[in-house]
């Protein structure tokens, strides 16, 4: 049966998704369709399940704003998606909505080959509580940094910092970007401060990504520290997506990232 498949959001019109899975598809011979589509910010619950239902799609991924609307709107929630409060893949099975989170797993897909220990995620975001949950589940040791307190209210079990707080002589494997400072062209703190920080890390990662090298990726380069962008997790957060669109076995996982890695390189 041919797929119909979308990615939401506002705005839209950026998104690599159509690109990555309309690829996929054709190297993999399955049939489908995919595009992408801009939904009204204030959309509701109800308008959000009438959409899918009336356009005949069949599954979908769900990006910037409505991750946690899309939360509510299914009809059941695998995996960490009820842990994390936000959903960014539905698949609509025997007219059931089912709501997943594959911005996690995708994530530590991106940084399990390293042997890391400690993790310091600058941002309290759903992407900062999504990734503080898988490393967790992991076994890591993390720290969330963020300039106001409001937010880190919501994180448990881990340790939690004020950006002032934060002590430019402790060490951390990764450093991790969830701060959309990036989109804006700065960086998430004061730069003596996030250099320090930077400077004894492994890896840096920046959540945002753009077609020149992000601030907080080029300050990372500029320090001989190892950096990736959100590229390689929108990669494989789409991938763990596909599988759930069609359906297919885990084992197929680096063929799809494979073919969802060279779209992006046409």
């Amino acid at each position: 049966m041919s797929k119909k498949l979308c990615v939401i959001g506002n705005p839209i019109s950026h998104s690599l998704s159509p690109k990555m899975h309309t690829y996929a598809m054709e190297k993999l011979g399955l049939s489908g369709s995919y595009e992408a589509i801009r939904l009204k910010p204030d959309i509701t619950k109800e308008e959000l399940k009438d959409f899918i239902f009336e356009t005949g799609l069949t599954g979908l991924n769900v990006t910037v704003p409505f991750k946690e609307l899309a939360f509510t709107a299914v009809t059941k929630l695998e995996g960490l998606a009820k842990d994390i409060g936000a959903v960014n893949t539905i698949v609509l099975k025997d007219k059931k909505l089912i709501g997943y989170n594959t911005d996690a797993p995708g994530f530590y897909e991106c940084i399990k080959k390293y042997d890391f220990k400690s993790v310091l995620i600058l941002g309290a975001g759903g992407s900062a509580k999504a990734i503080s949950l898988i490393l967790q589940k992991e076994g890591f040791r993390v720290v969330v940094a963020n300039r106001s307190k409001a937010k880190l209210k919501d994180f448990k079990g881990v340790q939690t910092r004020l950006f002032s707080e934060l002590d430019s002589k402790e060490s951390y494997d990764l450093v991790i970007n969830a701060t959309s400072a990036s989109l804006e062209g700065t960086l998430p703190l004061e730069e003596v401060v996030l250099k320090e920080l930077l400077a004894n890390a492994k890896l840096a990662f920046d959540l945002m990504y753009k077609d020149e090298k992000t601030p907080f990726c080029a300050l990372a380069s500029t320090l001989g520290v190892e950096e990736k962008d959100g590229k390689e997790m929108l990669i494989y957060q789409g991938a763990l997506a596909f599988l759930k669109f069609f359906d297919l076995e885990e084992r197929l996982l680096d063929k799809v990232v494979f073919y969802m890695r060279e779209a992006l390189l046409k």
